[in-house]
């Protein structure tokens, strides 16, 4: 199996899960904190006032404080309620997708991580946050977590920062995780984004679905196509790929 990369200078909205597929957890935020909780401080749940001034969905987000920029020197995890993961996946997998925007000062990184053992130990999952996208992005449809089936595991949001700049900049929200059981999505062709992101994913953000507003306005033969920001232009410094779902070559 191969996966298409698409690489410019910067997200997807429009998110689905593949079907057919099971929702072993989701979290909107639109219950306040529930039982989440934030590590050495920082992480805040409601609606934000600065950043992205809006939830992806409804009023709720977590973000790295929701009314001004995260403290310099900050090293901060928000962590989730403990999650039972079945033990034989019936769709022969464990995925987990969410919502994100960010804008991160030089250095500075968000970094998706699971524990096991009840937060004495994370492992990095890989995906890590960097620069920007300011923007709404859709942040994977197949984050791979099989190797912990039949485990209560927990996941975090890792923020670090290595002190430098003179100010930092909105910080990392994020909205709509999902933890699912079921078969990576394939590619679809034709590819006319006509029925929101099936499968693909923004890699670090900035990657959009849908009708644009600046640009070329409309897409090429119907009214949606994929964009680096759809609605304003993408974000300085931004790095990131657009992402297909898994071919069968």
């Amino acid at each position: 199996m191969f996966v298409i990369l698409l690489l410019l200078l910067p997200a997807i909205a429009m998110a689905a899960l593949p079907s057919p597929a099971s929702i072993i957890f989701t979290e909107d935020f639109e219950s306040d904190w529930g039982w989440w909780y934030a590590d050495n401080g920082v992480w805040d749940v409601g609606t934000p006032t600065h950043g992205p001034t809006a939830a992806f969905e409804g009023a709720a987000c977590a973000g790295t404080t929701l009314d001004g920029p995260y403290p310099q020197h900050a090293d901060s995890r928000l962590i989730s309620p403990p999650i039972a993961l079945p033990n034989s996946p019936e769709g022969g997998g464990l995925w987990l997708d969410l919502e994100n925007w960010f804008a991160m000062g030089a250095g500075d990184v968000v970094m998706i991580e699971i524990t096991d053992d009840g937060t004495v130990t994370w492992d990095n999952l890989g995906v890590v946050f960097g620069n920007g996208s300011e923007c709404w992005t859709h942040h994977r449809t197949a984050i791979d977590v099989t190797e912990y089936a039949g485990d209560t595991v927990q996941i975090a949001f890792h923020l670090v920062d290595d002190g430098g700049g003179a100010a930092n900049p909105a910080g990392f929200f994020l909205d709509l995780l999902t933890v699912w059981d079921g078969a990576p999505p394939a590619l679809s062709l034709p590819a006319d984004f006509e029925t929101g992101d099936a499968g693909w994913f923004a890699d670090n953000g900035s990657w959009q679905i849908g009708q644009p507003t600046i640009g070329p306005m409309g897409g090429y033969a119907s009214d949606n196509c994929a964009g680096t920001n759809i609605d304003a232009p993408y974000a300085r410094y931004a790095d990131s790929r657009l992402v297909s779902p898994l071919v069968d070559l």
